[in-house]
């Protein structure tokens, strides 16, 4: 076996499927193997440790993937929406509030930032916070929605659906007139009345 330029590892063959070029040395068998076993081995056959770079990768992309579906398969019916329900909007009112009387001058912040954070801490509730790292701007964000639950006693299960339930949002309203604030401009809308979104809510 030898080093790659890349740091990675290369041999003839994968010690898995002695089929395909072995590019990545596997902690968890400390041998050689090719980039196809690693994907659909890790975590099943493979006891990958937890510090696996590739592992981590494969996670955060499994997990994008899967809450990406389930927003789009969720909350559809918009005669029985969740923002309708009293314990939500009292989560909902004030964490959005928060976000825009904060960052709605901060340009820099985009929606596509907004939703990441969500994400983030939609896995973090879902017990896999390891997996991720929250920026400045996304722990400012995490403690908020954290503080407002509490202070509402929301029900684990029920902060999550929240969560889900804001990124719909999010998904929903980027882009048309706002671009990639879009979805600021409609909190602008809602909350203060102005704007090119305020008639949306006379």
């Amino acid at each position: 076996m030898t080093k790659c330029s890349a740091g990675q590892y290369e041999m003839a063959t994968c010690v898995l499927c002695n089929g395909k070029k072995s590019k990545r040395l596997c902690p968890a068998i400390d041998n050689g193997i090719c980039a196809v076993c690693c994907g659909v081995k890790r975590g099943i056959e493979i006891e990958c440790p937890e510090d696996c770079s590739f592992y981590i990768k494969g996670r955060l992309n499994d997990n994008e993937k899967s809450i990406n579906k389930l927003i789009r398969d969720s909350f559809n019916d918009k005669y029985n929406d969740l923002y309708k329900k009293e314990e939500v909007c009292n989560v909902v009112g004030p964490f959005e509030t928060f976000l825009l009387s904060e960052y709605y001058s901060h340009t820099a912040i985009k929606d596509d930032d907004i939703y990441q954070c969500l994400l983030k801490i939609y896995y973090t509730l879902c017990g896999q916070g390891k997996l991720y790292k929250f920026n400045e701007f996304e722990t400012t964000l995490l403690n908020k929605y954290k503080e407002v639950v509490k202070d509402n006693s929301t029900p684990a299960e029920l902060q999550k659906t929240i969560v889900l339930r804001l990124m719909k949002s999010v998904k929903n309203l980027t882009g048309g007139y706002g671009g990639n604030r879009n979805y600021f401009e409609s909190l602008r809308g809602q909350f203060y009345k102005t704007g090119n979104m305020a008639k949306f809510f006379e």
